[in-house]
């Protein structure tokens, strides 16, 4: 099912309306407080567990304009407080059994778009009447500390060829490493070694990186998927240093290092420079694919 355009063109001309109707069904002293700050969620918050008893109550026909006013109320206040991402109402998916409520989109950053209506049944089955408050202020937050990072950047032709060398895989204890923190550990070696190397995002997603020597690239790339852990529990069964198997099987992201084909060893040196600004982390486990055996172990 997908909301028809008309449908939502009438739901956005009627936005002040509808926060009209929303904030008349408040007590006086509460209105006070509806003032769009995300404090005022606070309010909200309280009001929508005395509105909706249950999750099945939430869920009912006759329920569906009342929560369209929350999903209003909510995502005006996002927009009148992020003062970074530029949020907008855009229509889709929210949750499966609330049919269809207009979102708020951001196309400048990457995972920000804010899904309005996800956490209603979390929020009345805990009756955390706080948990409006607390995400907002939270998401809100955590794009001004992440800013850079997030910023969404023009996808790069990645020159890449049939055949590459130097691949190892980081493996992350506890996700220790963002691709980010490893761009900024990659940009401040080579600054402090007055080298002319480029550190870049080369996709929207903010997930690999392309490091250029030269006429020569590295690549770098944060997998997430579940089968990462496969993976290292694999690994481990054989691993003979000394550090903990348990740890090593725990992970559950890595970071994938390769470099473009290099079949007179020119950039050796290169790679170990890269490997050797992460090799002390205890939290990191360096797996070489062409030894097929951990860092410390070669």
């Amino acid at each position: 099912m997908i909301i028809p355009q008309e449908y939502f063109n009438n739901w956005i001309e009627n936005i002040e309306t509808r926060l009209e109707s929303f904030i008349n069904k408040f007590e006086p002293n509460e209105r006070e407080q509806l003032d769009f700050s995300i404090e005022s969620l606070k309010v909200i918050g309280r009001k929508f567990i005395k509105n909706f008893e249950s999750i099945s109550e939430l869920r009912k026909i006759e329920s569906l304009y009342l929560v369209d006013e929350y999903v209003t109320y909510l995502g005006e206040v996002y927009i009148r407080n992020d003062k970074i991402r530029k949020l907008y109402w855009n229509v889709f998916h929210n949750l499966e059994n609330f049919k269809y409520f207009p979102g708020l989109h951001c196309d400048e950053y990457s995972n920000s778009n804010v899904n309005l209506a996800g956490d209603f049944a979390y929020i009345l089955f805990n009756k955390a009447n706080d948990e409006f408050y607390e995400t907002c202020k939270g998401n809100i937050n955590y794009i001004i500390e992440n800013e850079e990072r997030l910023r969404k950047v023009e996808s790069i032709p990645i020159p890449e060829t049939d055949k590459s060398d130097y691949e190892h895989w980081l493996f992350l204890k506890d996700d220790c490493l963002s691709i980010h923190d490893f761009k900024v550990i990659l940009e401040n070696y080579y600054t402090s070694k007055k080298r002319d190397v480029k550190v870049e995002y080369t996709n929207e997603r903010n997930n690999r990186l392309l490091i250029t020597i030269g006429d020569y690239y590295f690549h770098a790339y944060k997998n997430e998927n579940s089968y990462v852990q496969v993976d290292a529990t694999e690994f481990a069964t054989s691993y003979t240093g000394e550090r903990s198997k348990a740890d090593i099987t725990s992970c559950k992201t890595r970071i994938e290092v390769w470099g473009n084909e290099d079949p007179n060893a020119d950039y050796i040196n290169e790679y170990m420079y890269i490997m050797d600004q992460l090799k002390n982390d205890s939290n990191i486990f360096i797996y070489s694919l062409t030894q097929r055996l951990f860092y410390d172990e070669i």
